[in-house]
């Protein structure tokens, strides 16, 4: 008598075994708000470069 061979784990423990490691991880160094918050002061300082530059210029003599 043939048997066809089993496989040794099942088909769903697999695809959860797999999409668990194609999860993307972001390291726990800031809290997720803070992150949001530096981005925006980010933003508002180069605005408030670019908005400043024709004042330098004037002062540095051009």
């Amino acid at each position: 008598m043939t048997t066809s061979p089993r496989p040794i784990f099942r088909d769903r423990a697999i695809k959860h075994y797999l999409q668990g490691r194609q999860k993307d991880v972001l390291p726990h160094l800031i809290a997720p708000p803070i992150f949001l918050l530096l981005w925006m002061l980010l933003i508002l300082l180069l605005v408030a470069l670019v908005l400043m530059l024709p004042g330098l210029h004037g002062l540095i003599g051009g």
